[in-house]
């Protein structure tokens, strides 16, 4: 059994006594469980290896006031985090648990066959205690310690149904076995005293073996909480208590309920039962059976109710646990792994009744915790976000990412392989982009980096297109954003999409598709067509973000692109954002990394260097036009001078529509992309994006909340109070046509056939901006 937190106790039993320090130092057993293969191979047949399981601690157990850190071995995520927060809350809020064992009674069994069960039960009542006696006579070690057994009882057996009317005389005989087991010893017991019945009543014997139903030896635990002091999360005591109660009346009334009910009591004394190498399956059986045994049918192990305090009448929360526990802290299997020991040793040597007591205990405060969570948050909460991390162990994330994967997977609200593996894949990639762009330092793999995703479903594709970044920033805490149309991360999910929402993003990105090059190449088959959207989601991305970076934090935006435009050492990125909030820190890294990711895209799947270098260069004066428009527009506001041609130049590539049609050309094969159709693509993206400022810029100009053409060309021409009236507006329309003219003109001189795809487009482009989802 592994003890996963060997190299450094936790933090929380770090000042525990100096006995427990000196088991922590124990590393080798811990380790190797404790179990060598060649005592492995003298402990079963056909020994081939070993399974280990984590061991960890649960601390803030207080038994009969006695505080334990308890060990618990189980491969569940949750059942040790949730017992010990429980454990914790009891023992702040009340007085902890108060246990008590019955005397440690063990039954064995005799089946006697073909005797007359009156006549033999009178012989063998009539010689009890010399049977006792002789009983006695297998066990005298035991006797000497003050076990042995303690009485002999007979019950009849009939089998009214069967169709031979059969009955049986079993013999009962109620052994106390003091700190063991006690399996072996009422076997051996049992075994000894056959002879001398069947002596006494002839007949023949059947089995001669113990019960697991151990009704007479029995841990009770329990604990007391004032109901004000019940509250949990956003609701009060009084609600707490009454729906933890609603849920265990369930437990109490429906079997199938009671089932799950007590699997997770087992969740936490199974736990401690193979930490400290006790015989869990048949803690299993015997509890189990019990559930079923103490009220006539399966029922919960648990009882819970709100009760007036004996002293001063105040209203408390009530829960009790009983259990028929059959533990040992001698002999058996314990000597033969040092893991037991240890275990033993954080516990300070219990005695059988007292490890019994922190077990029910334990038992107790899981299912206090898994009723709590069900009914305050419900239980899938707690339990994913541990789950999460061995998922992630699962997927081969290495252990100095493991946390940071779990966290990913809970912010995407994906526990899955695939997300974890989507988390790795963000991370080589991150790597790789560093070892491969100039300028950029190396960075640690096991450093902690922070991740953005986003999946866009598009109609044309089987799958979603998905961009996975992993962002390197002087956070403290790395960040996971998940943008998914969940508002967990409001301000960050606002910095990148502002007042739209991720159903906008998706609806966008398939309006897009229709503004396909896809036409000019004949029936050609796209051979790139996942990478082709990538680069086009992530060009839509970093426009968007730089837009709201812009409006946020102008002058560090302006640094971050000038540093990224230079090639310059990135770690100047670092040390510019002092004194910056967590959501625009994280926003200007994630700029610098979705601008690298377009680059490194664009070197490793484009194949032609024109192609290439003309993405690159497009998404440049894309990014570019988000400053250079706000600078023409204050220049124009403090001067006077509107220059409508300048402007309209660079508002016109903020809709990006050439970079678009560019990105579209990357899924064609190489060579079909000539230089004479990146012409035709230069000016149908000119066409289109005067086109769309055209439509966009009259049914978006009031309101001035960002730079507008039609408001700028209002105000060159002092006519800014006639902004509503139709004639207007078609001036303005018209002043966008004379320059979209002479380039419809040029494209027919090399593509005659063009004028239809630009009506076409056209009309898109005024049915989108007629909605009221304009970009």
């Amino acid at each position: 059994f592994f003890f996963l937190m060997i190299r450094r106790p936790p933090r929380s039993t770090q000042s525990r006594s100096s006995a427990a320090s000196d088991v922590y130092k124990r590393q080798e057993s811990w380790e190797t469980g404790g179990l060598t293969f060649g005592v492995a191979d003298l402990m079963v047949e056909n020994c081939v290896g070993k399974i280990a399981l984590p061991v960890g601690l649960a601390p803030n157990f207080v038994v009969n006031e006695k505080t334990y850190v308890v060990p618990m071995s189980i491969e569940e995520p949750s059942v040790i985090a949730a017992a010990s927060s429980a454990a914790k809350f009891i023992a702040s809020s009340g007085e902890g648990f108060q246990a008590r064992t019955t005397e440690p009674l063990m039954l064995g069994q005799i089946q006697l066959m073909d005797v007359h069960p009156g006549t033999a039960a009178f012989k063998i009542g009539k010689e009890k205690a010399r049977l006792i006696e002789i009983a006695n006579q297998a066990c005298k070690n035991m006797v000497s310690r003050g076990g042995g057994v303690r009485e002999l009882r007979i019950r009849t057996l009939r089998d009214d149904n069967g169709a031979t009317g059969k009955e049986y005389l079993i013999v009962e005989l109620l052994i106390n076995v003091c700190e063991s087991m006690g399996a072996n010893v009422v076997n051996t017991i049992c075994e000894h005293l056959a002879p001398h019945l069947l002596v006494l009543v002839g007949g023949r014997t059947g089995l001669k073996i113990l019960s697991n139903l151990c009704v007479d030896r029995l841990a009770i635990a329990q604990f007391t909480i004032p109901l004000e002091k019940m509250g949990w999360k956003h609701l009060d005591g009084e609600r707490v208590a009454r729906l933890m109660i609603e849920a265990y009346d369930f437990a109490r009334l429906d079997s199938f309920r009671a089932t799950t009910h007590n699997k997770g009591i087992m969740n936490g004394v199974d736990a401690v039962a193979i930490a400290t190498g006790q015989d869990w399956r048949a803690l299993e059986a015997a509890c189990h059976a019990y559930a079923a045994y103490k009220n006539g049918r399966y029922g919960p192990l648990t009882h819970y109710e709100v009760i007036l305090r004996a002293e001063d009448s105040k209203p408390c929360f009530h829960g009790s646990i009983e259990l028929p526990l059959a533990l040992g802290t001698k002999g058996g299997v314990l000597q033969n792994n040092k893991v037991y020991a240890n275990s033993l040793e954080l516990l300070n040597n219990p005695t059988a009744s007292e490890l019994a007591q922190v077990m029910a205990a334990v038992g107790l405060a899981q299912n206090f915790a898994a009723l709590r969570a069900m009914v305050v948050e419900g239980i899938q909460k707690g339990h994913m976000n541990l789950h999460a991390r061995n998922v992630a162990i699962a997927a081969g994330i290495p252990e100095s990412l493991v946390a940071d994967a779990a966290e990913y997977m809970k912010v995407r609200g994906s526990v899955r392989r695939e997300t974890a593996l989507e988390f790795m894949e963000a991370h080589h990639l991150f790597h790789e982009m560093r070892s491969k762009a100039p300028g950029v330092p190396a960075v640690r793999r096991a450093e902690s980096l922070s991740t953005f995703s986003v999946q866009v479903r598009l109609q044309h594709l089987p799958n979603p297109v998905a961009v996975h970044v992993a962002i390197e920033s002087p956070l403290q805490t790395p960040v996971h954003l998940n943008l998914d149309g969940k508002d967990a991360l409001q301000p960050l999910r606002l910095l990148i999409l502002g007042t739209r929402d991720f159903t906008w993003l998706t609806g966008f990105l398939n309006q897009l598709s229709k503004l396909s090059f896809e036409h000019k190449l004949g029936e050609e088959p796209a051979v790139n067509r996942v990478n082709s959207e990538k680069l086009k989601l992530t060009a839509i991305l970093l426009n968007l973000l730089v837009f709201n970076l812009l409006r946020a934090t102008p002058e560090k935006t302006a640094a971050v692109f000038r540093i990224l435009l230079s090639n310059e050492d990135t770690t100047q990125i670092h040390r510019l954002l002092g004194n910056t909030s967590k959501e625009l820190t994280y926003g200007l890294c994630l700029f610098a990394e979705l601008y690298r990711m377009f680059h490194f895209t664009s070197e490793q799947f484009v194949v032609d260097d024109v192609l290439r270098r003309a993405l690159k260069t497009e998404l440049d004066a894309v990014l570019t036009s988000l400053f250079r428009t706000g600078e023409l527009w204050n220049e124009a506001e403090r001067t006077g001078a509107y220059n409508i041609d300048s402007f309209l130049l660079q508002r016109r590539k903020r809709l990006s529509a050439t970079l678009v049609l560019l990105c579209d050309a990357v899924k064609y094969r190489h060579e079909l992309v000539t230089e004479k159709v990146l012409e035709k693509i230069h000016l149908l993206g000119e066409i289109y994006e005067l086109e769309a400022t055209k439509a966009r810029e009259v049914a978006r100009w009031q309101g001035f909340k960002e730079y507008n053409a039609y408001v700028f060309w209002l105000k060159a021409t002092k006519r800014i109070n006639y902004a509503s009236e139709p004639t207007v507006k078609r001036e303005f329309e018209a002043l966008i046509g004379s320059r979209i003219k002479p380039l419809i003109e040029k494209l027919q001189q090399v593509e005659p056939k063009s004028v239809e795809a630009i009506n076409r487009t056209r009309t898109l482009i005024e049915q989108y901006y007629a909605q009221a989802k304009a970009w």
